[in-house]
């Protein structure tokens, strides 16, 4: 297990700590799908011992992955072009090849066998989501732009857009000094949410509301895109390092007070703030979060592990408790809500580990068969 200075190191916190917090945010992820969305749920709302409001407010909580997944985003794309360099298409390139693999699997098996399906849920639109075969949204979501065929394939987009914004924005940063560059993440987060909305209904202006930049880039929440440029900036500066050592500077750091100082963040957030501060809260949120995860063993193992799955967890999951009835069934069959949630969890890492190890034996027999005919 690693000591609480061991967290963090010199350029930013490491690649297993990278892994724990996307294990971290995809259980967020699966936590707000399964406990947000009664109306998406086969049987409806599930059942609690303390009362709606537990599982309403996990639920909507659980939306803070977002933001975690693009801070993340930024940092790592950073980080690696100063090591590496960076290829707009190689990055965009491996982000299809993870996409693409999911995609040829689970659409041919959803218009294969779920086509026409019992209505297991309120929302027509998850138990009748395969009843129209049609070639030009197949196509549009097979390129990422739109997600008609998994509604939480939304992501793909949005994230392509910002990793295609990548070199300009490490290009200004690297013009600014660093309140100047904190000051535009600011303004980008303030036009994201106000202005560009009323931008896209202007009908004077055309009202692009079909356009695939308006609906990844212009319609997302401004929390969204300003996480990922503060992600840059806090892997271009050492932030990380840099606020833990001050904060171990200024509170005494141990399990207990960064576990209540992680409560009292998440409650500022749900009943406070909201999104709008993510820029500020994220990073505090993985700092302290890290702080009690390596405090407690084998946890960080098991969330290393869900992160290291997080992509086709985030690509499959929705089909376990939404789009396919019968492991939708399986996800709720107890209908309570902490023991669907934990069976959802499973069932998504498993398929995830047996579809990855799949198509891991693939490659190494297309690689054998190649070696051969030559």
């Amino acid at each position: 297990m690693k000591s609480k200075k061991e967290v963090s190191k010199k350029g930013g916190f490491s690649r297993t700590d990278t892994k724990i917090i996307k294990g971290v945010a995809i259980l967020f992820m699966l936590l707000h799908h399964l406990w947000a969305f009664p109306d998406r749920i086969a049987g409806g709302e599930l059942n609690t011992a303390f009362g709606l409001n537990y599982i309403e407010f996990f639920g909507i909580l659980g939306k803070i992955c977002v933001s975690i997944f693009f801070f993340l985003g930024g940092y790592g794309i950073y980080m690696q072009s100063k090591k590496r360099g960076f290829s707009i298409i190689s990055s965009i390139k491996k982000l299809y090849s993870s996409y693409w693999k999911v995609f040829l699997i689970f659409v041919p098996i959803a218009f294969l066998f779920f086509r026409h399906q019992p209505e297991y849920c309120a929302d027509a639109g998850v138990y009748a989501r395969y009843d129209a075969f049609n070639i030009k949204a197949i196509v549009s979501d097979f390129f990422g732009g739109s997600s008609t065929l998994n509604g939480e394939w939304w992501f793909l987009g949005s994230y392509l857009i910002a990793i295609a914004s990548f070199p300009l924005a490490k290009k200004i940063f690297s013009k600014l000094d660093n309140y100047k560059a904190v000051l535009l993440v600011i303004a980008i987060n303030i036009f994201m949410a106000y202005i560009a909305p009323a931008i896209g209904q202007n009908l004077d202006l055309g009202r692009p509301i079909n356009g695939f930049i308006y609906k990844n880039f212009l319609c997302q929440p401004g929390e969204f895109y300003s996480c990922f440029f503060m992600g840059m900036l806090f892997a271009k500066n050492d932030w990380m390092v840099k606020l833990r050592a001050k904060l171990a500077q200024n509170f005494k750091i141990n399990f207990f007070t960064s576990a209540l100082a992680l409560v009292l963040l998440i409650l500022l957030r749900q009943v406070v703030t909201g999104a709008s501060l993510d820029i500020i809260q994220i990073p505090l949120f993985i700092i302290l979060s890290l702080e009690v995860i390596y405090r407690i063993p084998f946890l960080p193992k098991i969330l290393g592990s869900f992160g290291k799955h997080s992509t086709t967890m985030w690509l499959t999951h929705s089909f376990c408790c939404y789009y396919f009835y019968p492991l939708a069934f399986i996800v709720t069959w107890t209908h309570w809500a902490t023991p669907s949630f934990i069976t959802l969890v499973l069932m998504s890492y498993l398929i995830s580990l047996g579809f990855d190890y799949g198509w891991v034996g693939l490659d190494k027999f297309v690689s054998k068969f190649q070696k051969r005919a030559k």
